[in-house]
């Protein structure tokens, strides 16, 4: 939905309500790069079989598409032109994706309606973990830059990683293990030190489990001026996901200018990401509307979200 005011977090004596603990700097706040590229690439859906307005399941002629953009050196957009286009299958996408953008004429122009069941996401834009996790040798303090931990062979510059609190002690967290953390890139490596590009936000306790493990994000992906019409009913079942958008590890990617309509669950589900930004959309209705769905965010650095 769109918010004509927005009240934000009053300040009083400097610091505000929000302790100086939990405060940081959001300066680096959303994608790595904000400049405009153009496209090297455009790839018209109605070229791979998709046609608005007819009814046909359109998912093959995405699927062929995507296979397309693999083959390819640079930014592709997928053009969705005016019309509606019906997709009866979740849109995945995976580390081996990349510079990739759906675009269409506008989000009063251009609607991918859905039907993929409830359980079910429309898009799902999933990097992946590689290898095991490795406890860390000790707890780290708030705005740190250095992680110290017992086995580095894994890791080597350039490398995101992914740490996190694994037994945080709060009963609702407790139920989604890795939850409290952060995503980050290593700068360096020293002995047993990883250097990290972003300071820690907060404190991370030697009692509470604190692991990191190497992951291999998506990156560069984004959806823009374009509807998407979820016509599934009801709301997901506990533990699984009816989202509309759901990124987990994800780098740099970005939803512009999109209008979504009904959702089972969260309209976007953001897990375990950094620097994304979601801007200029607007959220319509939900099957349910309790813990908010809208948008929810979990481990995630640097994402902007402006709606």
């Amino acid at each position: 939905m769109f918010a004509k005011i927005v009240f934000c977090q009053s300040l009083w004596n400097g610091t505000g309500h929000i302790s100086t603990s939990s405060q940081i700097n959001w300066y680096k706040a959303g994608l790595l790069d904000k400049s405009q590229k153009a496209a090297d690439f455009i790839l018209n859906i109605t070229d791979f079989g998709a046609a608005p307005n007819d009814t046909v399941d359109d998912f093959n002629a995405i699927v062929n598409a995507i296979d397309s953009t693999r083959n390819l050196d640079g930014l592709t957009i997928i053009y969705f032109p005016s019309g509606t286009f019906n997709i009866n299958s979740t849109i995945s996408l995976n580390s081996n994706d990349k510079d990739t953008v759906f675009q269409g004429n506008g989000a009063s122009s251009t609607i991918l309606e859905f039907r993929v069941g409830r359980n079910n996401v429309c898009f799902q834009i999933a990097g992946s973990v590689i290898g095991d996790k490795v406890k860390l040798d000790s707890g780290m303090s708030k705005g740190t830059n250095i992680i110290s931990v017992s086995n580095v062979s894994n890791f080597s510059v350039g490398d995101w990683i992914h740490y996190f609190e694994y037994y945080f002690p709060v009963e609702k967290v407790k139920k989604w293990p890795k939850c409290v953390g952060q995503v980050t890139r290593i700068d360096s490596i020293n002995g047993n030190k990883l250097i990290i590009q972003e300071k820690t936000s907060k404190s991370y306790s030697s009692q509470y489990g604190p692991y990191v493990e190497k992951i291999n994000p998506i990156k560069n992906i984004g959806i823009e001026k374009l509807k998407i019409k979820r016509l599934d009913t009801g709301k997901s079942d506990d533990g699984v996901t009816g989202s509309n958008l759901n990124f987990v590890y994800a780098v740099n990617c970005w939803v512009k200018g999109v209008e979504l309509e009904r959702t089972c669950e969260h309209h976007i589900k953001v897990n375990f990401s950094a620097h994304l930004e979601i801007s200029g959309c607007y959220f319509n209705s939900a099957n349910s509307h309790n813990e908010g769905d809208m948008v929810m965010v979990y481990v995630c650095r640097e994402v902007q979200i402006f709606v």
